[in-house]
C-alpha cells in the first residue's frame, strides 16, 4: 500500500512539473531560415504547433497511433498584409508553461500569446503589445474595470455576436486611437473581450 501511495505521489509531481517548470523546452527545428512552415514541439508528446512563418497563422497538430489525429487552427488571421509576407518573418518561443508560446514578428517586434489546449474553448492567440494591424484593421481588447462591467460581459450571448453594446465599446476603443474611425466589422478572437475590428477613417463630408 505504501509503495502505491509513493507511486501516485511521484506521478502527480511529474505531471505538475511538466505543466509549469522554470525551464523552457528545447526546440528541435530546421536550421533553414527560408521555410514557409515550421513545427514546434510542446511538452505533450503527441502535440505540435505548426506556424506559417510568412504571416503568423498557427495550428495545433496532434499525432496518434490510432484514430485521434488532429489538425485544428489556433488562428487563421493574417498578421501582415500579403505584400509584407516573408519566409521566416514569424517565430515561436516556448514559455515555462507547457500550453503557452510567444509568437513574435521578427521584423517589427509585435508579440502574441499563443495557447494550445485539448479544450477548444481554451485555444487562443491574443496580442501582447500590438494594436493597429494596418490602415483598416486593429486588435481591440475590452478590459472590464469593475464588477459591474465584468458581470455585463459575462452575460453576453456568443450566439448573438452582433450585440449593439459590444459594438459600441469596440468602436470606443478604435476612436481612442483615431477619433474619426468608424467601426465596420467585428471578428471575435476570444469572445467577447478580444476582436479584430475593421474600420474606416471618415473626416468631413464625403470622407
Amino acid at each position: 500500500m505504501k509503495k502505491l501511495i509513493t507511486f501516485i505521489f511521484i506521478l502527480i509531481a511529474h505531471i505538475l512539473y511538466a505543466q509549469t517548470t522554470s525551464e523552457a523546452p528545447a526546440q528541435n527545428i530546421s536550421p533553414d531560415n527560408n521555410v514557409v512552415y515550421r513545427l514546434f514541439s510542446t511538452r505533450n508528446m503527441y502535440t505540435f504547433i505548426k506556424l506559417d512563418t510568412r504571416n503568423g497563422q498557427v495550428w495545433q497538430v496532434q499525432w496518434d497511433t490510432k484514430s485521434n489525429q488532429l489538425e485544428t487552427s489556433l488562428s487563421l488571421v493574417y498578421l501582415v498584409s500579403e505584400e509584407d509576407e516573408k519566409n521566416g518573418r514569424f517565430f515561436l518561443y516556448p514559455t515555462t508553461n507547457m500550453y503557452n508560446f510567444i509568437l513574435i514578428d521578427q521584423i517589427d517586434g509585435r508579440v502574441w500569446q499563443v495557447q494550445w489546449s485539448n479544450n477548444a474553448k481554451e485555444r487562443m492567440v491574443v496580442p501582447i503589445n500590438c494594436q493597429i494591424l494596418n490602415t483598416s484593421k486593429a486588435i481591440i481588447e475590452l478590459i472590464p474595470e469593475n464588477e459591474v462591467e465584468k458581470s455585463l460581459l459575462s452575460k453576453m450571448d456568443e450566439d448573438n455576436p452582433n450585440d449593439f453594446t459590444l459594438h459600441y465599446h469596440y468602436e470606443k476603443g478604435i476612436k481612442s486611437i483615431n477619433n474619426y474611425a468608424e467601426l465596420l466589422f467585428v471578428e471575435y478572437q476570444k469572445f467577447p473581450t478580444v476582436a479584430i475590428i475593421t474600420y474606416d477613417i471618415t473626416k468631413g463630408i464625403g470622407g
